[in-house]
């Protein structure tokens, strides 16, 4: 085809101009592609993951109504690390169920590694007059090292803020916040006071759960809720136990 006003066919200008412009943006467009790889952020590593020991109650801790706490204290510190995000858990029906020699350092290291964890969380709690004190310790698995946490001290009625401070200690030492997270202390709206007699409830719920009694679990919360009704954990895990089949 012959082009009018043009001679020898040629194509007009414009047209020429067109496609130069084009080949010139797709040129640039290829040149810059691998400084945009270079540039763009690098996926991020998954978390570590964390099986949490049960916590052992101290033998200065002689209170009859104390005998099951390590029970919830456990399943409130797993609670609180899987919603920070900053771990994960491993095994948590296994982790509940681990015996409670596997507070040992060897111990602590092959259920943590049977179980895929990087660290293992575990340590003491004891009662203290009206208080609650919890002496908690991180291990590594791959070679047993082990870190000694912070002693935190609480009323009775703020275990569970108690726990949420434990959360935060753990989660700190094994998934340091990064720099666009890092300075100054995280907000948390303050919880309300939960009566201790709700948390010792609470706790032998989890213990008859993974004992195999969901009835008897359901039963506890229930009265731990009307105790508390403002603490969401207890609903929460009533919610979850009346959901299953």
């Amino acid at each position: 085809m012959r082009y009018p006003h043009s001679r020898h066919g040629a194509a007009p200008r414009g047209r020429s101009r067109t496609t130069f412009a084009v080949m010139l943006v797709g040129t640039v467009t290829a040149a810059l592609a691998p400084a945009r790889a270079q540039h763009s952020p690098a996926a991020k590593p998954p978390a570590p993951t964390v099986v949490v020991l049960p916590l052992v109650m101290s033998s200065d801790s002689v209170h009859t109504d104390t005998t099951s706490i390590e029970h919830g204290i456990t399943a409130l510190l797993e609670s609180q690390l899987a919603a920070g995000k900053r771990v994960r858990i491993a095994s948590h029906s296994g982790a509940q169920s681990a015996p409670l020699s596997s507070n040992a350092t060897g111990s602590a290291a092959v259920v943590a590694r049977s179980r895929g964890a990087s660290h293992a969380v575990l340590g003491t709690v004891t009662r203290v007059g009206d208080s609650l004190r919890v002496n908690g310790r991180i291990l590594r698995a791959r070679d047993t090292v082990t870190f000694v946490l912070e002693e935190l001290t609480a009323p009775l009625d703020e275990v569970p803020t108690l726990i949420d401070d434990l959360a935060e200690s753990v989660a700190d030492s094994i998934a340091p916040r990064t720099d666009a997270t890092r300075g100054g202390p995280l907000f948390r709206p303050p919880r309300p006071p939960v009566p201790f007699a709700a948390v010792t409830l609470y706790s032998r719920a989890v213990k008859a759960r993974a004992a195999g009694d969901p009835d008897t679990a359901v039963k506890l919360l229930r009265q731990a809720a009307s105790i508390a009704p403002q603490w969401e954990q207890a609903k929460l895990e009533l919610a979850a136990l009346k959901g299953k089949p």
